[in-house]
């Protein structure tokens, strides 16, 4: 039969109590203390934290009261102070203010729940502030920024729907909290223009969102260069420039408030390739005029109206193509060089070259290098002549000019043709 006790009281076990049924005790001569249930208090109200306004949409954090009298496990009711309404049921200590809120005030109802046995506990909060409806408006200057009014001590994320100009057009994430601190770049538009030395790029305005009570907004631009500003470029426009080859670009802007923290915003990079048109020589066709004398045309891709350069010597120890320009061999020894520029549709003039010495004994090293002088299209070494190609010709080819399969020897007279 059951075993019942006061609690607080002790009792002692014999040895005909270890045959109780549920096996549950064993003869002691010990006293055996009968516990009393749990009972727990919550010693301080529940509250929320401190410095979120009480205003549609923001986060707010509950503080719990204080548990006493053992372990337990907390639950929250937050409740509308005027008819008890549960907004909320939960052991979450977050708590995302809804419309429905709105004009009223919030109650916290704290629950602890002892781990064993006993009867829970609640204690409710003090009453919140009013809360606030959201509210925002705008106003758009006509200058790619627009100034938000919007009810004082909102933090949430609203989406900011701006349905013109076309270029800004769209709905954006607005951090309420955040545009309180800077301003914020809601579009970046890409730069326009062709990435290429010479060319230039156009930085489109950002959409600047920002908050009226913080004071005017002011835009300044600036143009990086792998991320380092580019001295003086301040304008919307900027003409690369060949020292930017193989970097990338961006157009930014920093958005500054009496009020409020600067923020400078970058458009997406432009990459400006480190190679320009890649040369190509085609045509490429070399007659001997006299016995020590060759002329040397081709059709080349015209890159900037640049110049086509040619070194023949009897070794020239594989030039790159900006000695060739230079008129030296690869030690950069002075070697019989001449230059003739490509015209607009490609074409060349002829280079005459007197070599001193017959042309089975010689080598030839033709380059195209553009007038911009871009190390970026010159083509940085010397690669025996091949055949033409479907995409043009040879760039850059090394003799020896001589070849026993398509000359004839040097008595036979001048006007042999070498060509590609």
């Amino acid at each position: 039969m059951p075993i019942t006790a006061v609690a607080g009281t002790d009792i002692v076990l014999t040895a005909s109590d270890a045959s109780h049924p549920t096996g549950a005790f064993s003869a002691s001569s010990s006293p055996v203390t009968v516990s009393a249930a749990a009972t727990l208090s919550i010693d301080t109200a529940p509250a929320f934290a401190t410095g979120v306004a009480m205003v549609e949409g923001n986060v707010l954090t509950i503080v719990p009261g204080t548990v006493s009298g053992g372990d337990a496990t907390n639950s929250y009711e937050i409740k509308r102070q005027s008819d008890g309404l549960v907004l909320q049921s939960s052991a979450s200590l977050a708590f995302t203010i809804p419309a429905t809120a709105n004009g009223d005030q919030l109650v916290i109802t704290q629950t602890a729940t002892p781990a064993g046995s006993g009867a829970p506990v609640s204690r409710d909060s003090a009453a919140s502030a009013t809360v606030a409806a959201l509210t925002f408006t705008y106003v758009d200057n006509g200058d790619g920024t627009f100034g938000f009014t919007f009810t004082d001590g909102a933090t949430s994320t609203v989406a900011a729907t701006i349905p013109a100009p076309s270029v800004y057009a769209g709905t954006y994430p607005l951090d309420l909290g955040d545009l309180m601190i800077r301003p914020f770049a809601a579009a970046r538009p890409a730069i326009s223009g062709t990435p290429a030395v010479g060319q230039p790029l156009t930085g489109t305005p950002f959409l600047w969102l920002y908050a009226a009570s913080l004071g005017a907004l002011s835009v300044a631009r600036q143009w990086f260069k792998d991320s380092g500003a580019i001295s003086g470029q301040t304008g919307a426009t900027y003409t690369v420039q060949a020292g930017d080859a193989g970097a990338s670009l961006q157009y930014a802007e920093s958005g500054s408030q009496t009020g409020a923290t600067t923020r400078l915003a970058f458009s997406p990079a432009v990459a400006i390739p480190s190679s320009g048109p890649t040369p190509v020589i085609s045509s490429l066709a070399v007659t001997r005029v006299n016995y020590d004398v060759v002329s040397i045309t081709a059709n080349a891709t015209n890159v900037v109206d640049g110049d086509l350069y040619a070194v023949a010597s009897l070794d020239l120890y594989e030039p790159s193509a900006r000695q060739i320009e230079a008129g030296t061999d690869g030690n950069d020894q002075d070697v019989d060089s001449g230059s003739v520029a490509v015209s607009a549709t490609g074409t060349t003039g002829a280079i005459l070259l007197d070599l001193g010495v017959g042309i089975e004994d010689c080598e030839l090293a033709v380059a195209q290098v553009s007038a911009a002088d871009l190390a970026s299209n010159v083509l940085g070494t010397v690669v025996s002549l091949p055949g033409p190609t479907a995409s043009g010709g040879s760039n850059l080819t090394y003799g020896p000019i001589y070849d026993p399969s398509i000359w004839t020897t040097v008595t036979d007279g001048p006007n042999l043709t070498y060509g590609v």
